[in-house]
């Protein structure tokens, strides 16, 4: 490097000497000096601009994977919080159903039975060359039929409490899958004719007025045979005029006053 310069100064003085003029042109030697010099600047430049460029892609990448991290452990904090969250809910849902105080059991037996002869009279319903399925329809929203839903769960639990749990909810569920598809089945038929069997109608009230026998077998005997007499005590004070439904439109006041 020291005999490169003590080379170059010569040149340079020679040139900060020289008059105005036309320019003064560098010998090869000079060129190929500044040549190396100026590509050496440019390697340094290329190279702290790599290293730059480098550095900063190396940062950004980090901070990518810093904030992915962020987000997936955020998303998996926000999860249990939910699942901790539906927990709570299911958890207060749970404890106020167990708080939440039936009735008498023997109130919910007479309305079980009477639902029962309900669903006898919209068997009756089908028979004929034109059966009403709007009519038949309409008996099973209406009078004790309407209720029987919290009704027969009331009567269950009270047996799932006596040890006969197995048998009552098997036999709710039986119940209520068959008016479910009997409630279709008439829905459709009266609005499309010929669209549904008169005997697949029958079987479904068939298996709901089975199923609500079964549930009545957990029910003590004492309990039942005072439920059977409000329910023949209530059909027997149905006005002529509410015979054909059995009286099941008037208020269920009036059984209640019959307990």
């Amino acid at each position: 490097m020291a005999h490169s310069l003590a080379t170059l100064l010569p040149f340079a003085a020679a040139l900060a000497s020289a008059p105005e003029g036309p320019r003064v042109s560098l010998t090869s030697e000079a060129r190929v000096l500044q040549g190396a010099r100026l590509r050496g600047h440019e390697c340094a430049l290329d190279g702290g601009a790599a290293a730059d460029s480098q550095g900063i892609g190396n940062g950004v990448a980090g901070v990518g994977r810093r904030a992915a991290l962020a987000a997936a452990a955020a998303s998996a904090m926000l999860f249990f919080v939910a699942e901790d969250s539906k927990a709570a809910d299911a958890g207060v849902l749970s404890k106020y159903i167990k708080r939440k105080k039936l009735d008498p059991l023997d109130t919910y037996v007479p309305t079980v039975l009477l639902a029962q002869i309900q669903f006898q009279d919209v068997d009756e319903k089908l028979v004929g060359d034109k059966p009403d399925f709007a009519d038949a329809r309409s008996m099973l929203r209406n009078g004790p039929a309407g209720s029987l839903r919290n009704d027969i769960r009331a009567v269950a639990q009270y047996a799932a409490e006596a040890g006969n749990g197995k048998t009552a909810n098997e036999a709710v569920d039986q119940c209520l899958s068959a008016l479910e598809d009997l409630d279709s089945l008439l829905f459709r038929a009266s609005r499309e004719s010929g669209s549904a069997s008169i005997d697949v109608m029958k079987s479904r009230v068939s298996t709901a007025v089975t199923a609500l026998d079964k549930l009545l077998a957990t029910v003590p005997e004492n309990i039942l045979e005072k439920g059977k007499a409000v329910a023949t005590a209530y059909r027997e004070q149905s006005t002529p005029s509410n015979d054909d439904a059995l009286g099941f439109d008037e208020s269920p006041d009036q059984l209640k006053g019959l307990l």
